[in-house]
């Protein structure tokens, strides 16, 4: 039995890879009348970055650790609005309807949980993001999400 696609899930980060691809999702999204929804995933505390446990420690030491903690977080949540109004400006809302999510933790996690937790889902995501060295050391986000998604994944190049 097929189900019909109701919300395209695409993650940006602002890269050049992932506007391409919410090109083509909003193209999709107004094809089938779905609505599309913009995902970024980051990290809220550097606790959390898969990174090297003494450049953390460094990062929090001292009294100001709660602070530092605060910090990053407003930090990432600043970013994702730049990202999301970037996105926002190239398509064109008078065709489909367009919501935000952002996720936290590792981001192709977060984007794979979304989409357990999202029905009638598609995922459209570029190939490859704005770090190549952390693509290489970790893998990259699109690898993993083709891998293990529970729903249809246009990958765009």
């Amino acid at each position: 039995m097929s189900q019909s696609i109701k919300t395209i899930l695409v993650p940006v980060d602002g890269s050049a890879c992932s506007l391409r691809a919410l090109d083509h999702a909003a193209e999709v999204a107004a094809a089938l009348g779905a609505t599309l929804r913009l995902l970024h995933a980051t990290y809220r505390r550097p606790s959390d970055l898969p990174e090297s446990p003494s450049l953390i420690s460094e990062m929090l030491a001292g009294s100001h650790s709660h602070y530092n903690e605060q910090a990053f977080a407003k930090v990432a949540e600043e970013k994702a609005r730049e990202v999301f109004a970037a996105a926002r400006e190239q398509v064109d809302e008078g065709k489909v309807e367009v919501e935000e999510m952002m996720l936290e933790g590792d981001p192709a996690t977060a984007i794979v949980r979304h989409a357990r937790e999202t029905e009638g889902c598609m995922l459209v995501i570029g190939r490859s993001g704005r770090n190549r060295a952390q693509e290489l050391l970790l893998g990259s986000v699109s690898h993993r999400v083709v891998h293990q998604a529970p729903c249809p994944v246009t990958l765009v190049n």
